[in-house]
């Protein structure tokens, strides 16, 4: 073969190739291999709430199987802190290849709204009641309490259970309201007694009663069928049922407190006699004792001795000890008071039991007591006094000024609770 041919050879071999190689090179880039790719992670379209924080997805940028994610440049205006529609960009710094993600920034949540005082008001007939109002935050247009309406269909001049209603809308149209219960009744200490209690006995009588040496039921300066007559008693039905009651006028040292937690964790509820400053000025320990079934019972306003206000001239004082604890035991629960009541000192008379009666309430004395309001009373003295005269249907007088009966209470219930016997409040069935 001549030299002009096989150069002729060469020239048509190598042509081939270069078409062979335009071929390749096409079809590699026909499909995809050697084309850089940029692919988002998550949706193409993100809803995020207003001051909250945006959290980037991701994406990936794929060339010739290699991960060149590092040279993606980012271009974003999105601002969490205001409404609005956002992008943001993702480019390919070496090529013209770009991605679009749009960011909505929006406020989807309600108001806060935040009652002043408290969410239920127990007040009275033709009296004046203050509305504490609400304050309204919202996550976007921030304090908006004076944007609050208020619907308030309260009628003072009635006996009745109303609601007020406050209600907020923002700017973006979200709505949140919130209630407050008022309840309206007659007041307490518009109550009146028509004197008519002369013809009845109003010498003091000083309460006593028997000790229980064996356990036995025992007997009382007042006969129970002479008590019976006047909603009266000192000690409950024959059964095995005790009833602890704790008087607490405001001494200095007390540790009722720490007494209501023992019976709190064995769930023994007691009766507490309690005078209407104590009431007032413990409002937050007497809503907690109501939450835990207690019952409060009354013991006057002054602690006096009652027989002293049983006459034609002191009756309306006399109906005012009684009916201005019922009033602000009202206002400090928002509940009517149990009509059950013990006389301070357990001082009384026969008049006085009848004006009680006449009141509506049973009198409640005692079948158990000792000397335990001295404030240096210890475990040892107080727990033997508790054990020793417990008896079926027993009334328990307890003072809590001493720390012996706090000590000694645990010991005592679980002792009772051992020997198969309940507790309950005065009055429960």
């Amino acid at each position: 073969m001549s030299k002009k041919c096989k150069i002729i050879i060469c020239s048509i071999g190598c042509t081939i190739c270069i078409i062979a190689l335009l071929l390749i090179v096409k079809t590699v880039t026909y499909y995809g291999i050697g084309k850089a790719s940029l692919t988002l992670t998550g949706d193409k379209e993100q809803h995020i709430e207003v001051n909250s924080e945006y959290v980037e997805e991701g994406y990936a940028l794929m060339h010739n199987f290699k991960d060149l994610s590092k040279e993606v440049e980012i271009l974003s205006n999105v601002d969490t802190s205001k409404i609005g529609e956002y992008t943001i960009t993702y480019r390919y710094v070496d090529t013209s290849i770009t991605k679009e993600r749009t960011i909505y920034v929006e406020d989807t949540t309600k108001p806060q709204i935040t009652l002043n005082g408290d969410q239920t008001i127990y007040t009275f007939v033709d009296s004046e009641m203050k509305d504490e109002g609400a304050i309204a935050i919202d996550n976007y247009d921030l304090d908006i309490s004076n944007k609050i309406k208020v619907d308030n269909k309260v009628d003072l001049s009635a006996c009745g259970t109303y609601e007020i209603i406050y209600k907020i809308k923002d700017k973006s149209g979200n709505e949140n309201s919130v209630t407050r219960e008022v309840f309206v009744a007659n007041d307490p200490m518009d109550t009146m007694l028509k004197y008519s209690y002369a013809s009845y006995d109003n010498v003091p009588v000083e309460f006593w009663f028997n000790k229980s040496e064996e356990h036995e039921r025992n007997e009382s300066a007042y006969p129970i069928e002479e008590l019976a007559k006047y909603n009266a008693h000192y000690i409950g039905e024959d059964e095995k049922v005790i009833y602890l009651t704790l008087d607490e006028g405001g001494s200095d040292d007390s540790y009722i407190h720490e007494i209501s937690e023992v019976l709190n964790k064995y769930n023994v509820d007691a009766t507490y006699f309690l005078t209407r400053n104590y009431i007032e000025s413990n409002a937050d320990f007497i809503r907690d004792l109501v939450a835990n079934n207690h019952v409060i019972g009354n013991h006057t306003w002054n602690h006096l001795d009652m027989s002293s206000l049983a006459n034609e001239s002191e009756i309306d004082a006399f109906v005012d000890e009684i009916t201005s604890v019922e009033k602000v035991y009202m206002e400090v629960t928002g509940k009517e008071m149990e009509k059950v009541f013990r006389f301070p000192k357990g001082e009384s008379s026969e008049r006085t039991l009848k004006i009680m009666q006449d009141l509506g309430y049973t009198t409640y004395f005692w079948s158990h007591a000792y000397y335990d309001y001295g404030a240096h009373v210890n475990y040892e003295t107080a727990y033997t006094a508790l054990t020793n005269y417990y008896h079926n249907g027993a009334i328990y007088l307890i003072h809590p000024s001493n720390e012996g009966n706090y000590l000694a209470m645990e010991d005592f219930i679980v002792e009772m609770l051992d020997l198969g016997y309940t507790f309950k409040t005065l009055g429960e069935k």
